[in-house]
């Protein structure tokens, strides 16, 4: 899915692709869609520093949120880090 198709105002926006550009991109930009396991995902969300609690579980959201529409659009091959496996924001 392609960040300018969703129905948002600019500074959200602009603030969903530096959440991806900062914690997700710099571990999974070269990887293939269909590479990207739960793991990889996990592995990603240990190793990064996230600032506070509320960055990573935003974070978290907004991957899971752009994949799903990926998958759900027929964009994707299969749903990066598909399922429960996918790391989620703590409670």
């Amino acid at each position: 899915m392609r960040l300018d198709e969703q129905e948002v105002v600019a500074s959200t926006r602009r603030n969903n692709v530096s959440a991806l550009n900062q914690h997700w991109m710099p571990a999974s930009a070269r990887i293939p869609l269909n590479e990207i396991t739960p793991a990889l995902l996990r592995e990603v969300a240990v190793s990064t520093t996230w600032g506070t609690p509320s960055i990573k579980r935003n974070s978290t959201i907004l991957l899971r949120t752009v994949s799903n529409t990926a998958a759900g659009g027929g964009r994707a091959g299969l749903q990066p880090g598909q399922g429960d496996q996918v790391p989620r924001p703590p409670s």
